[in-house]
């Protein structure tokens, strides 16, 4: 047989190959794709249920700095808190989620403090709704 016959000859074993190459790549970019997608939704909930801890433990530490608010250990525990909030309500995604942490925050720190211009019920109010942005984003989106 002659070299380009032995070419010839070679041709669908070249293009099965090529074929078999060509679907190797694409399911290992589609694995790829799909992990980092899953990757990232577990962050994106890992945020939003720290954000949820960490409001809880701002409000804790923001009524006990409310009920002795000249004790420096109690100041310090309320501003580690306000510094985890913070830094949590950056990572969550979600706008409305973000939106109900940065209105709940003020008026928390100011009804706990015993400012008579914010009532229990407008803190409850704000605290209701950061609860349930946060639970909707998680039942909506994870």
């Amino acid at each position: 047989m002659t070299r380009a016959g032995e070419w010839v000859g070679a041709l669908p074993a070249l293009i099965g190959l090529a074929g078999v190459v060509a679907g190797a790549a694409l399911t290992a970019v589609g694995q790829y794709w799909v992990q980092r997608t899953v990757r990232r939704r577990a962050t994106e909930r890992a945020a939003v249920t720290a954000l949820q801890d960490v409001a809880l433990a701002v409000r804790d530490a923001a009524r006990r700095a409310g009920e002795d608010p000249f004790n420096p250990g109690r100041q310090l525990a309320l501003d580690s808190a306000l510094g985890r909030f913070d830094l949590v309500v950056e990572r969550v995604v979600s706008a409305e989620v973000r939106a109900s942490a940065s209105a709940w925050r003020p008026i928390a720190l100011r009804y706990f403090a015993g400012d008579e211009d914010v009532s229990r019920w407008q803190e409850e109010r704000a605290w209701a709704d950061l609860a349930g942005s946060a639970g909707e984003d998680l039942r909506a989106h994870y």
